[in-house]
């Protein structure tokens, strides 16, 4: 229900006055920009296999930035992580890049498959195998640290923003995200990160704060009110 305010509204102060008064306080205001920002992946990591990519099967665990051409992610999942700075400003979105083999359902992304993407919850190096077979553990829970989409077929741009801002509320305890099709796709086929430079690139938008003082602004109008009173 709308409410409509029929009390008697108080005079507004003009702009000058606001200035002044901010300049005769010290006062600093801040106002914010966004900050975009297009991050390829520092570190990465691929199972080869869903199952067994622990110690035991080393030759399925694999550095996923050396490899330069197709990789398939309903056969294994892929972990990654990137040097983001948390301390710039809230992130108001996130978005990770699918640079797919296309839309074929043997090799590529169909429309229809499923995409998973979650927080990984412990420390993982794309030089060794995690102990558990199925690799470092990853959160479970739908809007906070797990995302799925259904693929429209081709490239696609998956907004994870949930698994960024849940990321930013605890940087401690989370270690990158971890990318997986888990239905809908033969073996979901993606240009490796190298490949194209596109797939697993993170692209975050941040507002930043910026200190904009108007102590100078404030100071002139002052000037001018004294001008003004001696004329």
């Amino acid at each position: 229900m709308f409410q409509i305010d029929i009390a008697p509204k108080r005079k507004t102060a003009s702009a000058l006055t606001v200035l002044a008064a901010i300049g005769a306080s010290g006062m600093v205001a801040e106002v914010a920009s966004a900050d975009v920002t297009e991050l390829a992946p520092v570190e990465a990591a691929r199972g080869k296999n869903s199952t067994f990519i622990g110690t035991g099967f080393p030759e399925n665990w694999v550095n996923w930035l050396a490899d330069t051409g197709i990789t398939y992610h309903a056969e294994g999942p892929a972990f990654a992580r990137w040097n983001i700075d948390f301390g710039l400003g809230p992130i108001s979105s996130a978005t990770y890049r699918i640079d797919a083999n296309g839309a074929g359902s043997a090799y590529g992304i169909p429309a229809g498959a499923v995409l998973d993407f979650a927080l990984v919850t412990e420390p993982w190096t794309a030089a060794t195998p995690d102990t558990s077979n199925t690799g470092p553990d990853v959160g479970t829970t739908l809007g906070t640290d797990f995302v799925q989409v259904t693929a429209p077929g081709g490239d696609i741009d998956v907004d994870i923003t949930p698994l960024l801002t849940t990321w930013q509320a605890n940087p401690g305890a989370y270690y990158g995200v971890r990318f997986k099709v888990s239905a809908g796709a033969e073996r979901g086929g993606v240009q490796a990160p190298n490949a194209t430079g596109i797939t697993a690139d993170l692209i975050v938008d941040q507002i930043v704060p910026e200190p904009a003082s108007f102590s100078v602004m404030a100071g002139g109008g002052l000037m001018l009110l004294r001008r003004r009173r001696r004329s």
